[in-house]
């Protein structure tokens, strides 16, 4: 038998290939993570609901008398999987100029509170988050708020439809 001899092209070659595909693997692993971390710290809806500071409630409310608030934590993990729930529903009823988003782990938006109380004759104490805020002609409506139950897309539906959001078509 005749031994055959691999030319030494061939072995870089080979070494080329593998170096590529681990600073590939590498490379995937990295865009991996910080896609997982951006998704952790920003919420579901931030991308799709128009988002405000509290400082542009004022003026977002003369131009929109009737809205609703979806206040919630973008950091808050638990509040992801109703999100993405949340996000379908607004997406099959088509009402997302009517939703607005207010981040609550963001430090120009801990003084909601006393904004909207500012605006509305009714006091409320907004501790607790996911929260909806259901405001017509500037004044607080109705709220839906996480310490009642725990949010879930039946229960946003319903409130939506008492609201006069969507309708129960």
């Amino acid at each position: 038998m005749k031994n055959r001899d691999i030319p030494l092209k061939n072995y870089i070659i080979l070494l080329i290939i593998s170096i590529l595909t681990v600073i590939l693997v590498l490379y995937l692993a990295s865009w991996y993570n910080t896609s997982k971390e951006y998704y952790k710290n920003n919420s579901i809806l931030s991308e799709y609901l128009s988002e405000l500071k509290v400082d542009e409630i004022d003026s977002y409310l003369i131009d929109n008398p009737e809205i609703v608030i979806y206040y919630a934590s973008a950091k808050d993990e638990t509040i992801k999987e109703f999100e993405k729930e949340f996000k379908k529903l607004i997406q099959d009823n088509e009402i997302s100029d009517e939703i607005i988003y207010i981040d609550s782990s963001k430090e120009e938006n801990t003084d909601i509170i006393s904004k909207i109380n500012s605006i509305s004759n009714k006091k409320i104490d907004l501790l607790v988050n996911p929260s909806l805020i259901c405001i017509k002609e500037a004044k607080i409506d109705n709220i839906l708020d996480s310490n009642e139950i725990k949010l879930n897309k039946r229960d946003v539906r319903n409130f939506l439809i008492k609201s006069g959001i969507i309708t129960n078509g």
